[in-house]
């Protein structure tokens, strides 16, 4: 495993192994869910397409494939809902994109080069828009389109720069519903309190295999 302290700074963490059941996910969100907390979900995609995920939990099941989404449908979307309507903090979900490879030839230079393209998130259709607002973000420049909103933030839908100044300005606007422009402005608008030190990488749970 990587050493997760390089280079990010400070956070706590907890390694989910599979089966990647809904339920292990909603179990381990709601320990790391506290208020004033930020928690970043590093895939959401296990969930769905992940061994022990909710689709191959469906095709192991014997019987009609129609009804037994009725029986794996209530957790799955417990989780979700969890997610996006109950969790007592902010929540960044990560999705794996579905990948096309592209390709086309170099104005410049005549050669033919290969373009990766994203063709959507690994997910269950439509999970995209449970959120408040998510990006599709490109390989080569790190730059976010956003792809759903909700609400008047962005409202020109253009592509933006993932920096410390917009993180501060959607959680000023997801917090208090109030557009701000500048980093100045969004500090007016709340104030944040440290809750102390936290130790960098502490081990808040590992979640292996049960």
């Amino acid at each position: 495993m990587d050493d997760p302290q390089s280079g990010i700074g400070q956070f706590m963490f907890a390694a989910l192994e599979a089966p990647f059941t809904p339920k292990r996910y909603l179990e381990l969100i709601k320990e790391a869910a506290k208020p004033g907390r930020v928690i970043v979900v590093d895939t959401l995609s296990q969930e769905w397409a992940g061994e022990g995920g909710t689709l191959e939990t469906h095709d192991n099941m014997g019987g009609n494939s129609y009804t037994n989404w009725g029986k794996v449908n209530p957790p799955h979307y417990e989780l979700i809902n969890w997610i996006t309507q109950k969790a007592p903090c902010h929540t960044i979900v990560n999705l794996r994109s579905k990948i096309k490879h592209e390709q086309t030839k170099d104005e410049q230079t005549g050669r033919q080069v290969v373009t990766v393209l994203g063709e959507g998130p690994i997910a269950r259709p439509g999970t995209e828009y449970e959120f408040h607002i998510t990006f599709a973000l490109e390989r080569e420049t790190f730059r976010a389109t956003p792809i759903t909103k909700r609400g008047s933030m962005l409202p020109d839908m253009r592509p933006v720069e993932l920096t410390v100044d917009l993180g501060q300005r959607l959680r000023a606007w997801a917090e208090t519903g109030t557009i701000v422009e500048t980093l100045d402005q969004s500090s007016a608008v709340y104030s944040a309190k440290s809750s102390g030190s936290i130790p960098m990488a502490q081990p808040l749970r590992s979640a292996g295999r049960v």
